[in-house]
């Protein structure tokens, strides 16, 4: 009888401890200010689940981080093996031995969420998936993610493969931040591929008023996700919903948020969930002066001008740093003291590694010569430390 009751009593306590690690789709929602970091909204935000397909930012970060340290081109082509090619949908139903270009693997990977050319990218960085999903977690711990976990490129089941709602908003401000050259991908809304057209899974870009990415995802044992990003006014909010029972209430639902939380940083100017219909009104009958002529030459005279020279290949650098919120906020400050610089100038945090101890390059690249020399006379007279050099292809 003893002994019945031991057996008894294991089984219910290896029942037990099969439950506590078992993780369930819960409700989770942060909304953050991409300006500072500042978080305007949490609920279960360090609540760990399934990322699913929202896991693809991870992916498409060190691809573009790749890209960014000449590794891979842009133009490159990546091999299809039979492994990836097998990968169930969502997927491009690509053939073994088959190559897919670097520029439509991540349209593939934001439009179509490919889990096999999740694989593909994958494998061509890092030799096995295996190999790139270690490569994952480390860059996760890098950038922040304290609690997040990958096995995958994809974002298919697996009960090692975990992150919170906090965690993928660092994830989604990291590549807006970091990789202002390649987020213009995430508001891409189609894309076509041997002859075949593409919708974006992503609704909730049509749906909201200055939305522009990032990502959607869904598993079953996670629920319906999303991570979005949305500007007004010059002010950007990224919010992350995990655990949602459908799409539809799921944008609703981070729309209520992405509000709310403007409302908070801009009260003055209250957000609406629906595009505004625009009215017809008769324009008045402007009368030429000799003062609209000349706005009007001047303008004409701007718009000529182009933005940009064609040997805009120059970059400064003003610091390399532990984290990459410092590398970032510091370029961000110096950027503000070369206001003169042209407009497509931006701001790019370079990871380096070395001895297995990561830091962050802080940088603004594509400026002319002549700006890289001006700007970091400048900025060393604002007590910034500043180098400046030609951007390496």
């Amino acid at each position: 009888m003893l002994r019945r009751a031991l057996i008894i009593l294991l089984s219910i306590l290896l029942v037990s401890i099969a439950q506590i690690g078992q993780v369930q789709a819960k409700y989770a929602s942060i909304v953050i200010d991409a300006k500072n970091g500042e978080t305007l909204h949490a609920v279960n935000a360090d609540t760990k689940n399934y990322p699913a397909s929202l896991t693809k930012m991870m992916t498409l970060y060190l691809l573009f981080e790749a890209i960014e340290q000449g590794k891979v081109k842009y133009r490159s082509y990546f091999l299809v093996s039979r492994r990836a090619s097998a990968k169930p949908a969502s997927k491009l139903g690509l053939k073994p031995n088959e190559k897919i270009s670097v520029k439509d693997c991540i349209l593939a990977l934001v439009v179509k969420s490919a889990n096999d050319v999740a694989s593909v990218v994958a494998e061509n960085l890092a030799g096995t998936e295996k190999g790139f999903a270690k490569m994952m977690t480390k860059k996760a711990r890098q950038l922040g993610m304290k609690n997040s976990y990958f096995k995958n490129a994809s974002g298919l089941p697996n009960k090692g493969q975990l992150s919170t709602a906090r965690d993928l908003s660092i994830m989604a401000h990291a590549l807006i931040t970091g990789f202002p050259q390649y987020y213009k991908f995430f508001s891409t809304r189609e894309f076509s591929f041997k002859g075949k057209k593409y919708k974006n899974h992503n609704k909730f870009l049509k749906k909201y008023p200055g939305a522009d990415g990032i990502k959607t995802g869904y598993i079953r044992s996670s629920g319906y996700n999303l991570a979005a990003s949305a500007s007004k006014n010059g002010r950007r909010l990224i919010a992350i919903v995990t655990g949602a029972k459908n799409p539809k209430q799921r944008d609703r639902h981070i729309a209520t948020l992405l509000n709310k939380s403007f409302q908070k940083i801009l009260p003055d100017d209250p957000v609406t969930i629906k595009k505004p219909v625009a009215t017809k009104t008769k324009k008045p009958v402007a009368t030429k002066t000799k003062k609209s002529v000349a706005a009007k030459k001047r303008q004409i005279a701007t718009i000529k001008k182009p933005m940009i020279k064609n040997n805009a290949n120059w970059e400064i650098q003003v610091g390399a740093f532990k984290t990459f919120t410092t590398a970032y906020n510091t370029a961000k400050k110096a950027k503000k003291r070369i206001p003169s610089i042209n407009k497509n100038a931006h701001i790019f945090v370079e990871p380096v590694t070395k001895n297995s101890e990561t830091f962050y390059r802080a940088k603004i690249k594509t400026l002319t010569k002549m700006e890289a020399i001006r700007s970091c006379k400048r900025l060393k007279k604002n007590k910034f430390r500043c180098v400046y050099g030609q951007i390496r292809k």
